[in-house]
């Protein structure tokens, strides 16, 4: 006997969250709620799961409502079939933003402050190898 998608990811959410079946709205909501994921494109192995169980590990005991799965999970599908040269030229923007809030002393918090000095440790890491390709052809 297979078990459908959506039964897969209902199975899923009442490990995490036990309460959800004993109250039939939040069960109703719960299941239009992945049926939604679903229709809109969302993948059970590539998407759903991993999302909900990366979001649970973040506020293990304190989740209260599937809803809170939902950004996650939609997040995760937009992030997997997105266009790679949009998501790099995306990436390449929010860089250079943060540069021009840190060159005029506008406020970055600590993710901001370590995401754009990861960025620039990739830069010159890449700079000095392809310099070092440079120097090997001469």
């Amino acid at each position: 006997m297979t078990i459908s998608p959506l039964q897969t990811v209902i199975t899923r959410i009442e490990e995490l969250i036990p309460h959800v079946h004993m109250n039939p709205g939040v069960a109703m909501r719960t299941y239009d709620m992945v049926n939604a994921w679903l229709a809109a494109g969302c993948d059970v192995q590539l998407d759903i799961l991993p999302a909900i169980n990366k979001a649970f590990v973040r506020c293990p005991g304190k989740i209260s409502s599937p809803q809170y799965f939902d950004g996650a999970v939609r997040k995760a599908m937009q992030d997997r079939t997105q266009d790679p040269i949009l998501l790099a030229e995306k990436a390449a923007f929010r860089i250079e933003a943060l540069r021009w809030k840190k060159e005029r002393g506008l406020y970055l918090n600590e993710r901001e402050l370590a995401e754009l000095a990861q960025h620039e440790q990739q830069y010159q890491s890449s700079t000095s190898a392809d310099k070092a390709i440079v120097d090997s052809g001469k």
